[in-house]
């Protein structure tokens, strides 16, 4: 008859499977989550930064990273701020920790910097910049206390060198190049570039030694609050560590076309100064980042002794959750 209700057995069967289509229906995806992400420059320090951001490993972990080029007291100043989430220059940050700034360092990516000492070609050793000016990127930058220590290591008293600030690697070629400066410090690939034209290395990554350089630094605060997402970021950057050991021809492809540089000499920085000094687990001894910190109160860069357990939280790489 027309008008008549349909029985109520079908009314159930029909109900029911509504019911199945809306729950099997697969949930929106989720938006990823915006992180800003500071580093100093573009140089090898951050290259597990850049490489996670680029190749899709922070995507991975629903996580949508905007790198900011900022370093240094600037740097410093906006992650205290929260214009920023993450920095990836622990090395002034642990400074930064011991004179009273509530950050947090949650992992290290380099136990070395990748970092050369160059001279003009009438400066054949390093002892030979005492009295002379030797650029770096600012005083008190990461470029500043590399050179002291391998100045120190290498023979020279540190005091006895001027610095000059010159700002990026760019500036310092540019110093070096017109005679504005007798030496420089340089981060890779940008000091091989320049030793091609005839400047002389005066000290490499082996001549400082073990120090923290590149990793993960926070806010403390952002830790209690979103102790996930950091996890996630340290995870992330622990991946990268890996996809540059294990993809080096994809790695090598990837640092030709980022730096612009030779796929030849790509290849030889990797296999030759840059993956010894990766952490792979993004830790580095409690010793040598303690020798850090006392290094710089002798240099009378912190009021006093600092523990370096007071500046570490390595706690989120205990259970990474690798995907």
């Amino acid at each position: 008859m027309a008008g008549a209700y349909p029985p109520r057995a079908t009314l159930c069967l029909v109900l029911t499977f509504c019911i199945t289509l809306a729950f099997a229906a697969p949930a929106p995806a989720q938006s990823p989550e915006k992180v800003r992400l500071s580093i100093a420059d573009l140089s090898f320090t951050f290259l597990p930064h850049l490489l996670a951001r680029d190749v899709g490993i922070f995507r991975k972990y629903n996580l949508e990273v905007e790198l900011i080029y900022i370093g240094g007291a600037v740097g410093l100043a906006a992650l205290a701020s929260g214009e920023i989430d993450y920095s990836g220059s622990p090395d002034p940050g642990l400074l930064a920790i011991a004179k009273g700034l509530p950050f947090k360092v949650v992992m290290l990516t380099t136990k070395a910097p990748p970092f050369y000492a160059l001279g003009r070609p009438n400066v054949k050793r390093v002892q030979e910049l005492a009295g002379k000016k030797f650029a770096v990127s600012r005083i008190g930058a990461s470029s500043y206390f590399v050179a002291r220590v391998m100045f120190q290591r290498l023979g020279l008293d540190p005091d006895k060198v001027t610095y000059i600030q010159a700002g990026s690697n760019a500036s310092r070629v540019l110093a070096l190049s017109t005679g504005s400066v007798d030496g420089s410090v340089f981060s890779m690939p940008t000091a091989q570039e320049v030793m091609k034209k005839g400047f002389n290395l005066l000290g490499a990554p082996k001549d400082i030694g073990q120090r923290p350089h590149g990793g993960l630094l926070v806010r403390a605060e952002r830790i209690d609050k979103n102790r996930d997402q950091a996890r996630r970021m340290t995870t992330a950057l622990l991946d990268s560590m890996a996809y540059i050991v294990n993809n080096k021809s994809k790695t090598a492809d990837y640092v030709t076309a980022k730096f612009k540089i030779e796929r030849d000499l790509a290849e030889q920085l990797l296999s030759g100064d840059y993956l010894w000094m990766l952490t792979m687990d993004g830790r580095m001894t409690e010793e040598g980042v303690q020798a850090y910190l006392d290094e710089a109160a002798q240099n009378n860069l912190l009021p006093g002794r600092f523990s370096a357990k007071q500046a570490l939280d390595l706690s989120l790489l205990d259970q990474p959750g690798r995907k």
